[in-house]
């Protein structure tokens, strides 16, 4: 299973039961949110909001790793250091607003599939070198940004009741959104399909 596909799972697990994004495209990266007054199928406290997105961030932290320590390809080693010093920044923050509001990440169903898949893709990573590596990196980024943008849109933001949190997922929205774009241009750049 590549990242690919683990993240498919993991935007599956989410946004099947939500509001139908996974019957249509995926969003640009200039669709905004939606409304506040959505109401997502799939119901999550905060806390597990914040276990989701800490989960997220902390994939995207150790791929970034294995992307500069095994990417030879100055590009793809640059935005993977986008990735890990972003992420961990994001962690930081919702680690002090989560002890602000008095809530902390805790499991749900759907982190604990974004967990094990993120493992697995992982280690598939691991095995690959070169512009073998570059090419299944820069691809997984993609998918995983867009599944993750649908995420947002569809399950965490709308769950969100905190309104620090909910102002912290916007603007995370911000940024996936933006790397769903870079993510979109490395992939190209280093020979992927056209996203």
């Amino acid at each position: 299973m590549t990242f690919k596909s683990s993240f498919l799972a993991f935007g599956c697990l989410i946004s099947v039961s939500t509001l139908g994004l996974a019957q249509g495209p995926a969003m640009k990266a200039t669709t905004p949110p939606p409304a506040a007054s959505a109401t997502p199928a799939v119901v999550l406290s905060d806390s597990q909001i914040a276990g989701i997105v800490e989960t997220a961030n902390t994939s995207e932290i150790e791929a970034g790793k294995q992307a500069e320590k095994t990417s030879k390809t100055k590009s793809v080693k640059d935005f993977a250091k986008m990735m890990v010093d972003e992420h961990t920044q994001v962690n930081k923050d919702l680690k002090a607003l989560a002890a602000r509001g008095k809530f902390k990440g805790t499991d749900s169903e759907q982190e604990k599939a974004l967990k094990a898949s993120s493992k697995d893709s992982l280690s598939k990573l691991k095995g690959l070198k070169a512009a073998e590596f570059d090419k299944a990196y820069a691809a997984d980024q993609v998918n995983m940004h867009k599944t993750l943008l649908d995420s947002l849109d569809a399950t965490l933001i709308p769950n969100a009741k905190h309104d620090e949190l909910k102002t912290m997922l916007t603007k995370v929205r911000t940024s996936v959104a933006t790397h769903l774009e870079k993510a979109k241009a490395l992939s190209s750049s280093v020979g992927g399909a056209a996203m």
